[in-house]
This record gives structure tokens, sequence and C-alpha cells, in this order.
């Protein structure tokens, strides 16, 4: 899920790109998040929570595995 339905918990990834084409949104929530790019430097990441998890009833955490790779000239 991307951007407008992303309210309470979320990861919010700058620049993001999908199958190298800009994303509607920057912010990412759900089950899963596609493989996703971003070419800001310096690279961030933020993750927004909150302390109500009732309605997460799925929610189980964060798990990302991140890679740098070279950027062409």
């Amino acid at each position: 899920v991307q951007q407008t339905d992303c309210l309470t918990d979320f990861v919010t990834i700058p620049n993001a790109r999908q199958n190298n084409v800009l994303t509607a949104g920057d912010r990412f929530c759900g089950l899963g998040i596609d493989a996703t790019t971003s070419n800001l430097r310096p690279f961030v990441i933020y993750s927004v929570t909150d302390a109500n998890e009732t309605p997460d009833i799925g929610n189980r955490g964060w798990y990302l595995t991140y890679t740098q790779n070279m950027c062409p000239v």
C-alpha cells in the first residue's frame, strides 16, 4: 500500500522508484514492499509508528534488506 492509505505505521523512502519508475508516493505500509530504489544522496529511510497496535492485528514488524549499488556517472 502506498501514500494516503498509510496513516499511522509506515516507512518513508524519499524519491522512491520501483521498476525504474518514480512511485506515486514515498510512504509504504502493509505486508510487503516491492523492490524499491532511491537515488537520493545520502540515502535515508524513515519509519513512523504509533503506540496503538489494536487495529493492526496483522502487524508483524519490519525486516528490510539494504544494498548499495554504484550510481551511473
